[in-house]
């Protein structure tokens, strides 16, 4: 009895998981060597590693970004003098001009939460002090209501996250 089922028996007393070569390797029934056979085997596509398909997918995606860039860069010879220097670090630009009033309010509601005090007393061992966060909130909503101007709104801005960080 064979091990799949459509083996058949072996019938020479020779364990059946045991075969000819010649089932194995046809090749091998003749002494000449391998014969060519009628029908042209097609070349099946080289399959690329995991390490070549990151290369190629790298060089496909530069080469995008080089031909976007060749056609971006007559557009943008002249620069807007509204545009800040990222590269500077003078202390106007370390600070953010937006606040976000409901990020406040969530920092803000989390910490009074039980779950915020929890862990502020497992951390910390005492229960936090969560002035600090309403009084974000509180200055969000004074400034972001549309009552001043927009580069007035983003100095202050600038003014409490400098006031805060001293």
């Amino acid at each position: 009895m064979g091990w799949f089922w459509g083996e058949p028996a072996a019938t020479d007393g020779a364990p059946s998981c045991i075969k000819d070569e010649s089932s194995i390797r046809p090749e091998i029934t003749n002494s000449r060597g391998p014969q060519p056979s009628s029908k042209p085997i097609p070349e099946q596509p080289r399959v690329l590693s995991r390490d070549e398909q990151a290369d190629a997918e790298l060089q496909e995606f530069l080469k995008e970004l080089h031909t976007e860039q060749e056609d971006a860069s007559p557009a943008q010879a002249a620069p807007s003098t509204s545009q800040i220097n990222h590269s500077s670090i003078a202390p106007s630009v370390l600070y953010p001009t937006t606040m976000s009033c409901r990020a406040a309010f969530d920092s803000a509601f989390y910490c009074q939460s039980l779950g915020g005090q929890f862990t502020s007393i497992y951390r910390y061992g005492k229960i936090r002090n969560c002035s600090d966060q309403w009084h974000n909130f509180w200055f969000c909503m004074r400034t972001n209501r549309g009552m001043m101007g927009e580069e007035e709104r983003k100095r202050r801005i600038q003014d409490h996250y400098r006031a805060r960080d001293t």
